[in-house]
């Protein structure tokens, strides 16, 4: 609803913040689920991030570098069912990497291109849904395929939203 707010209604910043503001309940609600992310990270992910299996390097490009992977099971989903552990990557040397980053750029740059259009908001959700597993706060393994799925209602309105775009109107 914030993106929304403040990049897709085609409002001056300043008045789409008023709007939020006006929804002090959101605003709260967001506050509350923000403190309770950070404790978590503080109290949680940060002491255990020491006893992971990879270093946060390998973890993060590893995550930019499986980008191109993920988009496959949104557009081919039974693969799933066949890949479980994603690639590590330990360095810049890869195609991969640079593919990935490249897909990722891609993706923000056009959400915010078409943000005040449907398309461009639900691509601006989706990359969100998607930040919190490519943090650079490194995990006990590599996330797998199961990442995707909180993203999925996102990508099938962004698909809804392209077949409506390209079918005939009458």
């Amino acid at each position: 609803l914030a993106w929304y707010e403040i990049a897709a209604a085609g409002v001056p910043f300043r008045v789409a913040l008023d709007r939020l503001g006006a929804s002090w309940w959101a605003v709260v609600g967001a506050a509350g689920a923000t403190l309770v992310g950070t404790t978590l990270l503080v109290h949680y992910a940060i002491p255990l991030s020491r006893t992971a299996t990879i270093p946060p390097a390998t973890f993060a490009l590893s995550q930019i570098a499986n980008a191109p992977v993920v988009a496959g099971f949104y557009l081919l989903p039974y693969q799933t069912a066949l890949i479980h552990d994603l690639f590590l990557y330990r360095d810049l040397g890869h195609v991969e990497v640079w593919l990935g980053a490249l897909l990722i750029a891609g993706m923000l740059v056009a959400a915010y291109r078409w943000r005040t259009q449907p398309a461009g908001w639900l691509l601006g959700a989706l990359a969100l849904s998607l930040l919190p597993t490519n943090s650079v706060v490194p995990k006990n393994d590599l996330v797998r395929e199961w990442r995707l799925y909180p993203a999925l209602p996102f990508f099938a309105l962004l698909v809804g939203v392209g077949f409506a775009r390209v079918a005939p109107s009458s």
